[in-house]
């Protein structure tokens, strides 16, 4: 808990007990003298004077890791300056114009410095500082008034590392603080230290490119010895005991990139780990990437049209405002009440949708009322955060098999009549540029309005033409295995559309 204490000055009679002692003199003056500014909390006093530039150092970020707008461990170049009065202590800009979190935000701070105070190579520390003039963080030490933290850096040859949860960040003032470094990966490294380069990142693309492919670029450290990977069905992440997994049954790196072919419409998930000299795991990472929809089992037929409220990516960008869409949807033959909208980011007023040959769609599951879930789908859009996919936690939950836990949670949504309804803060949306696409709840005022055409297909026809790529089913959706020749009502369905047939 964070303490604040205010001494009260008192009047002391003290009684020599040993004739060395001194006798404590009269109170002073306290009309000189400045009182704490209870307003903040207060700060440890840094050097004045001169600062001279002594080279450059590498920031190991794990504090804006928080928001992912960062990786946990991501790092970058960052100007050091020395103090001319106290040699021990150094002062940085991590956010500056070139860096990461500079970039994604779109805009740097050149004003706010981060001082570090190595007098005591065991009780490195850092005094609380402002990123970007709204973001508060402070490490738990007692220099920062967590009396009752002892949660300090280390200097060893040339490196600070923190404590994993040792800094805590308040997003604006007044705001209760949270734990950052979850990660433990936040390092300082000083100008001319040498480090071994474990750099191990993986970038994709969510969606499959026009030949069903997904090419997946490899960055690797000059000192990781081998590069282990493994390709999972489902999400999945490297770190706990995934690590040893993919080290025991993962194959070996070959060159910098992958190709994969996904044929299944599901969600992927790519895995390295990265391995020094001695064979040890010393850096570990993921991607997700998504199979083709085009691979979805089910049959899917024009249904109707859909009123989306977008509010989804509202809550990650203050530009935006909620929009009303109004696009087509499908319902499954196979499945229904399992429907998708069709390109639903089309008639977005930012014009977000990405240039792909392939259509791109957003999967709801609402067979049943009660436990309505989105499933994770890639989208086609980019709002600034790269391509982007979403998903809810409810459908994550059903996705690991723990769909009695999310019904008990609250998370599933609603389907009442024709409207679909979702929880605030229940929907999940990854976007490439953040933590490499990792999800992240979001979303507020989810609603879907469904308006069914007549009959769910746009048109009935008396007879069929001659098409060797038509498929047919029963009105009820059972496939059948020619055109048929009995009289009824059947399902025609060809790549340009889906209609009734009537054979008299």
């Amino acid at each position: 808990m964070r303490k604040f204490l205010l001494t009260a000055l008192a009047a002391f009679s003290f009684s020599a007990a040993f004739a060395a002692e001194t006798t404590v003199e009269p109170l002073a003056d306290t009309s000189s003298f400045e009182r704490p500014d209870l307003s903040q909390p207060r700060r440890v006093s840094v050097p004045k004077g001169e600062w001279n530039n002594i080279g450059t150092g590498i920031w190991f970020d794990d504090l804006f890791s928080y928001y992912q707008l960062v990786s946990p461990g991501d790092s970058w170049e960052i100007t050091f300056e020395q103090s001319a009065e106290n040699p021990a202590w150094y002062r940085v800009l991590p956010y500056g114009p070139e860096s990461p979190v500079a970039k994604l935000i779109g805009d740097d701070d050149t004003e706010n410095y981060v001082y570090i105070n190595t007098a005591d190579p065991d009780k490195v520390y850092i005094p609380d500082f402002l990123a970007f003039d709204t973001y508060r963080f402070s490490q738990h030490v007692d220099e920062n008034g967590w009396w009752d933290e002892t949660e300090y850096g280390t200097l060893k040859d040339g490196v600070i590392t923190f404590p994993a949860n040792c800094f805590g960040l308040q997003p604006s003032k007044g705001e209760p603080w949270s734990r950052v470094n979850a990660s433990g990966k936040m390092k300082i490294a000083l100008p001319g230290t040498k480090l071994d380069d474990f750099t191990l990142k993986l970038e994709c693309p969510f969606c499959v490119d026009d030949e069903g492919k997904v090419r997946i670029v490899i960055t690797r450290g000059a000192d990781l010895v081998n590069v282990k990977y493994a390709l999972l069905e489902g999400e999945y992440f490297a770190e706990g005991g995934n690590i040893d997994a993919v080290v025991a049954q993962g194959y070996d790196l070959v060159g910098e990139a992958l190709r994969a072919t996904p044929r299944k419409r599901a969600i992927f998930s790519l895995l390295a780990v990265g391995l020094d000299r001695n064979n040890s795991p010393v850096a570990a990472t993921q991607c997700f990437f998504f199979g083709p929809d085009s691979a979805d089992e089910d049959t899917w037929i024009l249904a109707g049209t859909a009123n989306f409220t977008e509010s989804i990516f509202c809550s990650i960008y203050g530009n935006l405002t909620a929009e009303a869409l109004i696009v087509p949807y499908e319902e499954s033959l196979e499945n229904p009440g399992r429907i998708r909208l069709i390109e639903p980011y089309s008639e977005h007023g930012f014009a977000p949708v990405l240039e792909h040959a392939h259509p791109h769609y957003l999967y709801i599951d609402a067979m049943a009322p009660s436990a309505v879930y989105v499933e994770a789908s890639p989208i086609g859009a980019d709002f600034g955060g790269g391509q982007s996919a979403v998903w809810s936690l409810a459908g994550r939950y059903v996705h690991y098999g723990m769909a009695s836990e999310a019904y008990n949670l609250g998370l599933f949504g609603t389907r009442t009549g024709n409207v679909i309804t979702m929880p605030d803060n229940t929907l999940l949306v990854g976007e490439k540029n953040y933590a490499g696409g990792e999800f992240a709840a979001v979303g507020r005022d989810f609603r879907i309005s469904l308006r069914p055409s007549q009959s769910g297909i746009e048109n009935v026809a008396l007879d069929s033409d001659s098409d060797a790529e038509a498929r047919y089913f029963t009105i009820d959706g059972k496939a059948l295995p020619a055109a048929p020749a009995a009289p009824g009502l059947y399902i025609r369905k060809t790549p340009a559309a889906t209609t009734k047939v009537l054979i008299r």
